[in-house]
């Protein structure tokens, strides 16, 4: 089975991180699985191919000028008939349509999409209308969450038998991290707080994310407004870039915080910095999945997000995390409380949240899921 994957690429986020875990899973099974980055002019995503090569997947960049390039489905036609694959497999909205352009007509290659989400934009006219026809034209969709499977059925009119759940998937192998990672001579908690300028012991909460709307963390900063007055020598850290960045310093700035909110800007393995925390805050307006969730399951660090989208799908309420109301500022800051009053409860949070990444959203979860709907196209 021979396997080309598209997906249009400004940086390493949640869907390129995910990618990558599932093309090199993939190819340990004996798969085929190439990938094409749509890459725009003058950012070229060194870091997708430094991380694809290291795992020995084939990969390649095809530019992408415009939301629609009248040249791109050309030359994604002669590159997919040259290698003579059985599957070709879009991720997001920009691979979805000029992929399938690359296709349309022929017979062979078969057309699988991936849903990575359910952003705003695809409540509009405009993309509900383009996802109906390429819908018709799809063989089969794979959803990373019932949430966006749902949604791709109503707000898409994807058809209902023929696309399938199947959840990210994560090896906390892939991430070194020791088993305790937040304490102890040289451990990520330690050098975290070196290079804050602050004590080891001092609580320290962040958030992991590109600094869009989306992702809210606005409402986590005055949230933890309201916590830095009861807890002196607590720190949030913001690890990302973005459009959003220059407001939110200026926000930090304006409640008087600046010396207790740390901006790190963008981490491509951002590993380090997640284990060094008491707890990650995820305060999202909607999210298709996460993978930053699962990558603090892995090392065992608590979380609290919001209840929204798919999110509820991965944490458990109580036992795993926290979860509160999007945009509700004294509830997030509730929960960040509890996790600082009580570490134990934290501590137990995160155990319990690792223990479900095994149960629940393996890799081999995730590839078998895969391989199924892979299967079932070609039958």
């Amino acid at each position: 089975m021979k396997v080309l994957h598209i997906c249009k690429m400004t940086g390493v986020a949640g869907a390129e991180t995910h990618l990558l875990y599932l093309l090199d899973e993939l190819r340990k099974t004996g798969l085929d699985a190439e990938v094409v980055a749509l890459t725009e002019p003058g950012n070229p995503v060194e870091t997708f191919f430094e991380q694809a090569e290291a795992h020995s997947i084939p990969a390649r960049r095809e530019v992408i000028r415009a939301a629609l390039d009248p040249t791109l489905p050309g030359r994604l036609r002669r590159l997919i008939h040259a290698g003579g694959y059985d599957i070709v497999h879009t991720h997001l909205i920009h691979a979805d349509l000029h992929g399938a352009l690359a296709v349309l007509g022929s017979d062979r290659p078969h057309l699988v999409t991936s849903r990575h989400n359910d952003d705003r934009f695809r409540h509009t006219w405009p993309s509900r209308v383009l996802n109906r026809w390429l819908w018709q034209r799809v063989d089969h969709g794979i959803a990373v969450s019932n949430w966006v499977r749902s949604f791709s059925i109503t707000e898409e009119g994807a058809p209902r038998e023929r696309i399938t759940t199947v959840h990210y998937g994560l090896d906390p192998g892939e991430l070194p991290a020791p088993p305790d990672p937040r304490t102890g001579a040289g451990s990520p908690r330690e050098a975290l707080a070196a290079r804050l300028g602050i004590k080891p012991s001092d609580a320290l909460l962040g958030t992991v994310c590109r600094l869009v709307p989306q992702k809210g963390i606005d409402h986590a900063l005055r949230a933890f407004w309201y916590v830095a007055k009861a807890f002196p020598t607590a720190h949030f850290v913001v690890t990302g870039d973005g459009p959003e960045r220059p407001r939110l310093e200026e926000l930090a700035r304006g409640l008087e915080m600046d010396p207790r909110v740390h901006f790190l800007g963008w981490r491509d393995k951002p590993y380090d910095i997640i284990a060094a925390l008491d707890g990650l805050v995820v305060p999202s307006q909607w999210e298709g999945f996460g993978m930053v969730l699962l990558e603090a399951m892995a090392l065992r660090v608590p979380i609290i997000a919001s209840r929204v989208s798919a999110i509820p799908e991965v944490i458990v309420d109580g036992q795993t995390g926290i979860l509160v109301t999007p945009g509700d500022e004294d509830a997030l800051a509730s929960a960040i409380s509890l996790f600082l009053e009580d570490p134990y409860l934290a501590q137990e949070m995160g155990s319990a949240g690792r223990e479900r990444l095994e149960s629940h959203f393996t890799l081999s979860h995730m590839v078998e899921g895969v391989r199924a709907v892979y299967d079932t196209v070609l039958a």
